[in-house]
């Protein structure tokens, strides 16, 4: 079955925007890992240097999550 009602926010989102429900916050919400993920040993040299190049500039812009 679904789940009913909106998605829940996470803690993060709720912070930037001040609780405005004054509820307390969600301590024990998991945080993802920032690590990149591995380099798939099936990729061809060229796609290995462009994924070792992506996973630079998405470190860069601290952006690993989806």
């Amino acid at each position: 079955m679904a789940q009913r009602g909106r998605k829940p926010k996470p803690t993060a989102v709720k912070v930037l925007e001040g609780n405005p429900g004054k509820r307390s916050l969600n301590t024990n919400e998991p945080k993802p890992v920032k690590k990149a993920p591995r380099c798939p040993a099936w990729l061809e040299d060229e796609a290995k240097k462009e994924w070792k190049r992506m996973s630079l500039c998405r470190r860069l812009q601290n952006r690993w999550t989806p």
